[in-house]
């Protein structure tokens, strides 16, 4: 509230040197009866300060209003719904705030109707200067009314992961888990694929993959796997872990562990994965299972076309090499006196 703070600082200032040069209050009528713009529909200096405070008044009861609804009126258990008490609170504000714009206009007797062709024009110059600002500020309304995202989800949106920290009318601030604000446009969140990892239920699931050797115990490889699930406290007993074997890879027998966890907190995700591989890892090696590398087996096969034509091509070889040893003996006998 910085703008009001300064208004009325402005105000008891003009007072108090009001009060210390002896400015009377019908001197200060006589200013305020003073006309500005003279026309069918005058302005007075007292209008103009009329329409101010009226702006000031607004803007600082639509700004507590929000802050009550964004804070829940204090109560403890509302913390449950601070998204949608921040969609309320956000819209509350700029209804507010559209009221009492239009309230000052007509106290300064300004007519928004005589002015529908410069309106209409400022519109179309705005809808081709402005599309961007004026498409983020729709979407920006959508996300205020569906609520897809909310604040204090967890959300992916392409190469972004964080936290909604902020929702604006016009942008949305995400936090990421290396403390970096990422300021996204309303418009990328209603047009591109949005992945909001606690919209609805706040249980996720887990996938670990995990390849062994070609040979290994397939029964013993799932009893590794579900004894590491079940000493790891963080996640959840109910659902059950469960192994599945995917595939016979290229080189490998494909396995994946499947977890259920009670938060979809990306840290905490990848805190549980690194130390379930970890475990899956010791558990191997107790076991004797064999994780592999990618590898290659090549096979070589001869038939007689392909030994005689080796062997010719090496006795060609052999003769150039002996004809080349001759030449250059003989170059060289040449060369003596």
């Amino acid at each position: 509230y910085s703008i009001p703070l300064l208004l009325v600082s402005v105000a008891a200032t003009i007072a108090a040197m009001s009060w210390a040069v002896g400015i009377s209050s019908s001197k200060w009528a006589e200013w305020g009866a003073q006309t500005l713009v003279d026309g069918e529909e005058s302005i007075d200096l007292g209008d103009l300060a009329t329409s101010i405070l009226i702006l000031v008044i607004g803007y600082v009861l639509s700004g507590t209003i929000r802050d009550i609804l964004v804070i829940g009126g204090f109560s403890k258990t509302s913390e449950d719904r601070k998204g949608t008490r921040y969609a309320m609170g956000t819209l509350t504000f700029y209804i507010i705030m559209s009221v009492t714009i239009i309230f000052s206009l007509k106290k300064m007797s300004i007519d928004l109707a005589s002015y529908g062709w410069l309106l209409g024009t400022a519109g179309v110059a705005l809808g081709f200067g402005m599309t961007e600002i004026l498409s983020n500020f729709v979407c920006g309304l959508i996300l205020f009314v569906e609520r897809p995202v909310q604040v204090g989800d967890i959300i992916t949106v392409g190469d972004v992961e964080g936290d909604v920290r902020k929702i604006s009318i016009r942008s949305t601030i995400v936090q990421t888990r290396d403390g970096v604000a990422i300021i996204l446009p309303n418009r990328r969140l209603i047009e591109t694929d949005v992945v909001n990892w606690s919209h609805s239920d706040p249980l996720t699931r887990l996938r670990i993959d995990v390849g062994v050797a070609y040979g290994s115990d397939v029964a013993m490889v799932k009893k590794a796997l579900l004894e590491v699930a079940e000493r790891e406290g963080r996640i959840l007993k109910r659902p059950q872990p469960e192994v599945s074997f995917k595939e016979f890879g290229e080189s490998e027998l494909s396995f994946q562990l499947l977890t259920w966890m009670p938060t979809p907190d990306i840290t905490a995700h990848r805190r549980v994965r690194s130390d379930i591989n970890s475990a899956i890892d010791a558990a191997f090696r107790r076991f004797g299972i064999e994780i592999p590398f990618p590898q290659r087996d090549l096979h070589l096969r001869t038939t007689p076309e392909t030994v005689a034509k080796a062997k010719e091509e090496e006795a060609k070889r052999e003769e150039e090499h002996e004809a080349a040893a001759k030449k250059l003996k003989k170059e060289k006998g040449s060369s003596l006196p």
